[in-house]
């Protein structure tokens, strides 16, 4: 399934924790989470990103797979890392899809599709967009490997579409397909 993603983030640090308990305030660390926006977003963060949303979205396949069906447990964690109902919408229907041609031509065992940024078209602390590659063959049965190139967009992670807590990254697609004009104005001022 070829996909555009447009990613735009927020600045806050991902997940990273609060202030101490008892109002204290504690010392200053170089400890980083692995999904804390850095100073220069970069490619290798920003695959970082995408490989933690595409586990989740991998997650959710299996469980189709298991099920023969897209259980509330599946459902969960596509909301989770999809900002956008359109995009959200069109990969609940894909998964639908999938189940009713029988999850062909997936491979037994599936594991991740693997996004990997071939440009970063913006990059602010509140906003990334990108064009990614998608290699799909950690999925597929042999011979039906594609790379695709697709755009992506991410945003900050809205907490009330994630209650359980499956997305670890802190973002989520605002796109993933394109690019259409629209997208391209994703992360302008």
């Amino acid at each position: 399934m070829a996909t555009v993603v447009v990613l735009a983030g927020c600045s806050r640090g991902g997940r990273g924790a609060g202030a101490p308990a008892g109002g204290t305030v504690g010392r200053a660390t170089t400890t980083t989470g692995l999904y804390d926006v850095p100073e220069v977003i970069d490619e290798t963060y920003v695959n970082r990103v995408l490989a933690g949303l595409e586990a989740v979205e991998a997650d959710a396949f299996r469980i189709n797979m298991r099920t023969n069906s897209f259980p509330p447990e599946s459902e969960d964690r596509m909301r989770a890392i999809y900002e956008s109902d359109y995009w959200f919408e069109g990969a609940a229907n894909a998964a639908i899809d999938q189940i009713r041609e029988g999850f062909v031509p997936a491979r037994a065992d599936p594991g991740d599709v693997v996004l990997t940024v071939t440009r970063l078209v913006r990059t602010t602390p509140e906003c990334i967009l990108a064009v990614v590659t998608q290699d799909n063959s950690a999925v597929v049965v042999p011979g039906e490997e594609r790379l695709v190139e697709y755009w992506v967009g991410l945003v900050p992670t809205d907490l009330a579409k994630d209650p359980f807590g499956y997305n670890p990254t802190g973002w989520a697609y605002q796109l993933k397909g394109g690019p259409t004009e629209e997208d391209e104005q994703l992360c302008s001022d």
